[in-house]
């Protein structure tokens, strides 16, 4: 079997990528808990606020617990994620639902992302973007895939089945990933010359957060053109299921972007690859701006998912610029850089177009901090 492990922990970990596409899935279950309960959306939408501060917490833990017990260990706890979308099938009050979803599901969820592009990076050290690229390519899959199963799942046997079907996938799915994934033998990894050694002493330095303050601007920016795209559109008078298109072209292109970049990575370097990505999602979101009819912004969204794939390059980065040693610690900091641009752009947006009633401000500045995101990956010294 080792001369197929690292093929099958490619695999593994990309099937447990398109479980942690679950994240975005929660919103099928809101009218059909709804109407049994009666429950308002404001009570139902505060499990998923407690469900992502878990899950962000969850990026510092796994990481830290991956550089001190491995892969095995930390993917392990992904199997609370089917215990929890299990007893969500068996709630009556909103504490059990904040309580089994909201903290339960939410740990196993969040100990997946770390570990699986970690190992994934170490098994392909001279392939790590094209690897974590087609491993957090799997989280777009199941964003895609995940969202229509559930629907279809509600529709025709209820909304617990639907929760017991998903934790039941969620335990096979882990289960064979703790089987087979373990992180090579600690002669095989490749050292990085800029080698930090103790994760405290990185997470320190000024280059971890020039990185870190640039994915938060690219993450900030990203995110308010996916959520407010479609309301853009619309009120340009197009259509409401044809705006809703948009998102599921960027979302599409996205998973090709996150293996082309990758791959590109491999390439080209880092800092070359973040830049060019950085600069073109600048200028697709100031292009918004500029659109007059359906197909340009089909255009624009295809283009702009393609350089939102720069988000499969957080390991990768790590790998690079601090090497291999703690790369689940340092990885799990950075990390928390994704959730803190997704929270602030897409609510700057919002903001901004109540007082302007306009997204000119809004996706101006989105712009503007791409762009500055592509400076500051400039500013880095040491790598290509």
């Amino acid at each position: 079997m080792d001369g197929y492990r690292p093929w099958l922990t490619l695999m593994l970990t990309f099937a447990a990528m398109i479980m942690l596409g679950s994240i975005y899935i929660y919103g099928v279950f809101f009218s059909p808990i709804e109407a049994e309960y009666g429950w308002s959306r404001g009570a139902l939408s505060v499990a998923y606020s407690i469900f992502m501060a878990v899950y962000a917490a969850m990026q510092l833990v796994s990481g830290a617990l991956y550089d001190l017990r491995g892969p095995k260990v930390t993917l392990s706890l992904g199997m609370l994620a089917g215990i929890g979308f299990i007893l969500c099938s068996t709630i009556s009050s909103l504490w059990q639902l904040y309580l089994f979803y909201g903290v339960v599901a939410a740990i196993g969820v969040g100990a997946l992302y770390v570990p699986c592009t970690s190992t994934a990076m170490k098994w392909f050290p001279h392939r790590k973007g094209l690897a974590t690229g087609f491993v957090v390519a799997g989280l777009g899959v199941g964003m895609l895939v995940l969202a229509p199963l559930s629907k279809y799942l509600i529709a025709v046997y209820g909304w617990r089945f639907a929760f017991s079907f998903l934790g039941f996938m969620f335990i096979v799915v882990m289960a064979l990933t703790v089987l087979i994934v373990e992180d090579p033998r600690r002669e095989d990894l490749r050292p990085s010359p800029m080698r930090r050694g103790a994760a405290k002493e990185a997470i320190k330095s000024k280059l971890f957060w020039l990185i870190y303050i640039a994915f938060s601007l690219g993450s900030l920016a990203g995110a308010m053109v996916i959520i407010h795209v479609v309301p853009y559109a619309e009120d340009l008078g197009i259509p409401a299921l044809a705006a809703a298109l948009i998102v599921s072209l960027i979302g599409i292109s996205n998973i090709i972007g996150r293996i082309g970049v990758g791959a590109i990575l491999d390439k080209v370097g880092v800092k070359a690859t973040l830049s060019s990505c950085f600069i073109a999602q600048a200028a697709c979101t100031w292009m918004l701006l500029k659109v007059s009819g359906l197909w340009q912004l089909y255009a624009i969204a295809i283009v702009f998912g393609f350089s939102y794939g720069w988000i499969a390059l957080y390991a990768p980065t790590v790998g690079e610029f601090f090497g291999m040693e703690r790369v689940g610690s340092i990885l799990g900091v950075l990390g928390t850089s994704f959730g803190l641009g997704a929270v602030v752009g897409p609510a700057l947006a919002g903001v901004v177009f109540d007082v302007t009633k306009s997204y000119f401000i809004a996706f101006t500045t989105g712009a503007l901090m791409s762009l500055l995101a592509a400076l500051l990956v400039a500013l880095i010294k040491g790598k290509t």
